[in-house]
């Protein structure tokens, strides 16, 4: 189930996904689409929080996203 979080002072988006999820690859594109609306992306390429947002969507992420199939080439 997705859940909110309210934001402090200080939070970082990517260290938010990783705390939550374990992982950032993957999910921190998923965290972005489903936040997109509050989000800004600035020139840069850095993610920045917009005035007034107390709360990010922290939503469910699929199970392909979590788990990578590892193909081993030698044994």
């Amino acid at each position: 189930m997705a859940k909110l979080y309210r934001l402090k002072d200080g939070d970082e988006i990517d260290a938010l996904i990783y705390e939550e999820y374990g992982f950032t690859a993957g999910a921190f594109e998923e965290v972005l689409r489903a936040n997109q609306k509050i989000l800004g992306l600035f020139p840069r390429g850095r993610y920045e929080l917009g005035q007034g947002v107390d709360y990010l969507l922290l939503p469910d992420l699929k199970q392909a996203t979590q788990k990578k199939k590892i193909v081993r080439l030698f044994t």
